[in-house]
Order: C-alpha cells, then sequence, then structure tokens
C-alpha cells in the first residue's frame, strides 16, 4: 500500500496523528478539519457509600473493584448468592448491589428475592453476560432496580450506580 500513520504527542496538551496515504495521477480526496472533541470524565465521590459487589469471577470482580475504588466507596465481595444474602444481613448499612446473575450455590435471582425481603428499598443492579433486550425486561420486572450487561462499560456502570445512590 505503501501508506503511513504517525503521531506526535505532548503529555498534557495532546496528540497529533498524520495519515499519508498514496494517491495515483491526478486523484483528490475531499476531507474536513474539526475542532478536536475533550469529554472530563466525570469524578465520583461516594465517600461513606458501602456497595456490596457479588461476583464470582475473579477478574470481572478486579474490574469493578478498581473502578469503584477510586470514588471512595467501601466496597465488598461476595463470591455467589448465597454470600450476598449474607453479607446483607451481616451488613445493614449496604447502600447499592450490585448482582452477577449467574453464580454458584445461589444466582442472582433468588439472592434478589431473598435481599429484598431483608430490605425492600436497598437498591440492587443486575449484571449478565446475556445482552437481550428481554433480559433487562425480565431483571426489571422481577426487582431489580436497573441492569448492565457484560462485558461491562465502566462510564454507563458509574452512570447507573450514582443514580441508583442519589
Amino acid at each position: 500500500m505503501g501508506g503511513s500513520l504517525t503521531v506526535e504527542s505532548i503529555q498534557g496538551e495532546g496528540s497529533t496523528f498524520f495519515l499519508k496515504l498514496p494517491l495515483s495521477g491526478d486523484q483528490q480526496i475531499p476531507f474536513t478539519i474539526s475542532e478536536p472533541e475533550y469529554t472530563e470524565k466525570k469524578v465520583y465521590h461516594w465517600n461513606n457509600k458501602k456497595i456490596l459487589v457479588a461476583e464470582d469471577e475473579y477478574l470481572n470482580f478486579k474490574v469493578i473493584q478498581i473502578a469503584l475504588e477510586k470514588t471512595n466507596a467501601e466496597i465488598i465481595r461476595a463470591l455467589d448468592g448465597q454470600e450476598a444474602v449474607e453479607a446483607v444481613l451481616m451488613h445493614q448499612d449496604i447502600d447499592l448491589v450490585l448482582m452477577d446473575i449467574q453464580m454458584p450455590r445461589m444466582d442472582g435471582y433468588e439472592a434478589l428475592t431473598r435481599i429484598k425481603q431483608i430490605n425492600y428499598h436497598l437498591p440492587v443492579i443486575a449484571q449478565t453476560a446475556f445482552a437481550m433486550i428481554e433480559e433487562k425486561g425480565i431483571c426489571l420486572k422481577l426487582g431489580f432496580n436497573d441492569y448492565i450487561s457484560k462485558p461491562l462499560n465502566i462510564t454507563e456502570l458509574m452512570i447507573k450506580i450514582d443514580k441508583q445512590l442519589f
């Protein structure tokens, strides 16, 4: 092809990308230059908030833990639905539950039912690998306060958690 892509980057200032493509003969390619888009990530401050993460897969939990650490929320982990129910019983001050649906011993649906019997007003967000529209409807109908599919979009997750906490 004979083209190239290079970048010049200055930390804290930005990057400039150069794309060179060979043209044959007198070919011309129309182009437009637009202003760069800047998006600032919202910083969440959930001091004095306690979040229970019910997730059996270590890697999935680690991703969530890293995202939540920046918020200063206290994070509790449950490895299955049974542990999630026990955690809600032991920690009456939990502010939110992030619940995986498919876990060993007790799935997220059964855990939700038991948690809502303990504290009906405790917000519980379902997280599932089934990214189907029907799945979201089922989760909301069963009593989950919100739903997010895997792989997790961290920005979306943070927005959903913030909405439930406040």
